[in-house]
C-alpha cells in the first residue's frame, strides 16, 4: 500500500551510473553522477554495492536441499571506499541542481569464498539514502559487461 501511494511521486534526485569493465585485469571503473533536482535538507550518502545474479548451488529450501537452487542478486562486496554504509554526498542543504561525480575502481575476485564469480552475471548497484532515516531516495543498477 505504501509503495502504491508513492510510485507517481517525482524523482527528487538523479543517479546515473556508468561502468568500464576491463577483462585481461577483471577490473571495473564506475563513475556515479547525481543530481538534486529539489532543495532537500539532511545527510545523504552514496552506496555501491556489487551484486551477481543466478548462482547455481546448494539451498536449504523448505527443509529439502536442493543441489541446483538458483541464488538471485548476492551481494558480493561494497565498492564505496567506506563500505556498505556509503560515503558522504550531501550534508545540511543540498539545493536543487547540486552535483556530485564520484569515482570507483574495483577489480572482481575469481571467486568468493571458492564460489567462481561470474562478471557476466555482475551488476553494480549504486543508492542514496537519508542517513538519519535510512530511506533510499535514489537507486540504479547496471551491468558490469552489458
Amino acid at each position: 500500500t505504501y509503495a502504491a501511494g508513492i510510485v507517481a511521486d517525482p524523482a527528487v534526485l538523479d543517479l546515473q551510473v556508468i561502468s568500464n569493465f576491463t577483462s585481461s585485469t577483471r577490473k571495473v571503473c564506475a563513475a556515479v553522477r547525481d543530481s538534486f533536482l529539489t532543495t532537500m535538507s539532511g545527510t545523504y550518502n552514496l552506496v555501491v554495492l556489487l551484486s551477481q545474479d543466478s548462482i547455481i548451488d546448494w539451498q536449504d529450501y523448505m527443509g529439502v536441499n536442493m543441489s541446483n537452487y538458483i541464488h538471485r542478486h548476492v551481494l558480493r562486496d561494497a565498492i564505496t571506499s567506506s563500505g556498505a554504509w556509503g560515503e558522504l554526498i550531501a550534508s545540511g542543504t543540498a539545493n536543487a541542481g547540486t552535483k556530485t561525480i564520484k569515482h570507483f575502481a574495483y577489480i572482481i575476485p575469481q571467486n568468493y569464498k571458492g564460489v567462481v564469480c561470474d562478471v557476466s552475471k555482475c551488476h553494480l548497484l549504486a543508492f542514496i539514502y537519508n542517513t538519519a532515516t535510512y530511506e533510499i531516495i535514489q537507486s540504479e543498477e547496471v551491468k558490469v559487461n552489458p
